[in-house]
């Protein structure tokens, strides 16, 4: 009788352990799904004008020229237009940008600028909040925005990540 009972409380267990570790694996993420971070691209956003914003993407990798990319804004920011790009051409897309446009590697080394593409663009966010008279005028960001490198072309040689000395 009491082998019965432990057979029964260890089939219990097992049970239980299967449903916890199906559970836990329900919650998972694809990491190829996320966001990554990258020291691959460089990017720059300006204020041109009210709703008028400007981005550089400069290409810093070793491992070659950026043909397509996306950006997304950060959350409560909507790209509405695009105005100019100094070369190649972007669209919107549901409130984010897609470009095409080659963005040539760095030449020499991953430590000096490679080729940059500029895109001027219309983009609508939260509202501002009013000045604060203790700390002056706020200026908001679009903090979570990401950029996704969706094609390259590799170079086939190494692009070294730091000058030889005496250089």
């Amino acid at each position: 009788m009491t082998g019965r009972i432990w057979a029964v409380a260890i089939c219990s267990l097992a049970a239980a352990a299967l449903v916890v570790a199906a559970a836990a694996d329900a919650d998972t993420v694809d990491p190829d799904q996320s966001a990554k971070v990258s020291s691959d691209v460089n990017l720059s956003l300006r204020v041109i004008d009210s709703g008028v914003y400007e981005l550089t993407v400069q290409n810093q990798s070793g491992l070659g020229s950026i043909n397509r990319f996306a950006w997304v804004p950060g959350p409560g920011w909507t790209v509405t237009a695009i105005v100019a790009t100094s070369y190649g051409k972007c669209i919107v897309n549901n409130g984010a940008m897609s470009c095409n446009g080659k963005i040539s590697a760095p030449t020499r080394c991953t430590c000096l600028p490679g080729g940059k593409m500029r895109i001027r663009f219309r983009m609508t966010g939260p509202p501002a909040p009013p000045p604060s008279k203790q700390n002056g005028t706020v200026i908001v960001g679009t903090a979570g925005g990401f950029l996704v490198v969706k094609t390259i072309t590799l170079v086939h040689r190494h692009i070294p990540s730091a000058l030889p000395s005496g250089l």
